[in-house]
């Protein structure tokens, strides 16, 4: 699977996932730009909206040379972790949130507490992007 085509799939099922919550972009609100470069050391534009849908929101950082490198999805509804579980290479990481996940195939990490669920979808394949994931999620589930 290309990682286009994870990503696509990451957001579809993102989208799919359902919930009661007509929303604005939360995304864009969960990490810092300066966090995000602190943390990643990859020279990060702001983060722009990717977009909004129902009780979904997506915001993207961009490599200032162009492309996204990290996008965060986040959603309200308790299903959208059980439907990404099933997804290449997820296992489960303890200690975080109500529970959390890291793929190194789909260069994901995600997250629940309550009925919030947040994913990091790292574009890029340096640095050690589960350490990265782990202390971006913990950040975005300390605002929510």
């Amino acid at each position: 699977m290309t990682r286009a085509l994870r990503g696509a799939v990451l957001g579809s099922l993102l989208l799919a996932a359902g919930g009661a919550w007509a929303g604005e972009n939360v995304a864009c609100r969960t990490v810092t730009t300066k966090e995000l470069r602190e943390i990643t050391g990859v020279p990060l534009a702001d983060g722009v909206p990717v977009g909004v849908d129902g009780d979904t929101s997506q915001c993207g950082w961009a490599h200032k040379a162009g492309g996204y490198q990290v996008t965060v999805y986040f959603k309200y509804a308790q299903g959208a972790y059980d439907q990404m579980k099933g997804l290449p290479g997820f296992a489960p990481v303890s200690g975080i949130g109500d529970r959390a996940m890291w793929s190194p195939v789909m260069h994901t990490f995600m997250a629940q507490k309550g009925d919030k669920a947040i994913a990091i979808k790292f574009n890029f394949v340096q640095g050690d992007q589960k350490t990265m994931g782990t202390k971006l999620v913990k950040l975005a589930l300390g605002r929510m």
